[in-house]
């Protein structure tokens, strides 16, 4: 389960390395409950809308695979050049 979320972490932080404008300052939000990890990230992105969304990216297949293996939900969004993304990531593994 540690190595799982440090994995997810870091392809987040890669990704906004890699694609983030610097328009604005990214947010990462961690909140530790009980029995779970909810992480919140925000930021400017010069990465286009993917045309096939039913093929994610590496990275994003990797972050699936992981959160699933975890019992775990992703939810992302990009608009106007935004990337928002929110995941639940279960302890109880």
């Amino acid at each position: 389960m540690k190595s799982d979320f440090n994995q997810i972490i870091k392809e987040i932080t890669n990704n906004d390395l890699r694609y983030g404008t610097g328009g604005m300052e990214s947010i990462l939000k961690l909140r530790f409950e009980s029995d779970k990890i909810l992480v919140f990230f925000k930021s400017n992105t010069s990465y286009t809308e993917r045309v096939d969304a039913a093929r994610p990216g590496r990275g994003s297949e990797t972050i699936r695979i992981r959160l699933a293996r975890n019992a775990g939900i992703l939810k992302e969004s990009m608009s106007r050049g935004i990337f928002e993304l929110y995941l639940e990531f279960s302890k109880k593994k």
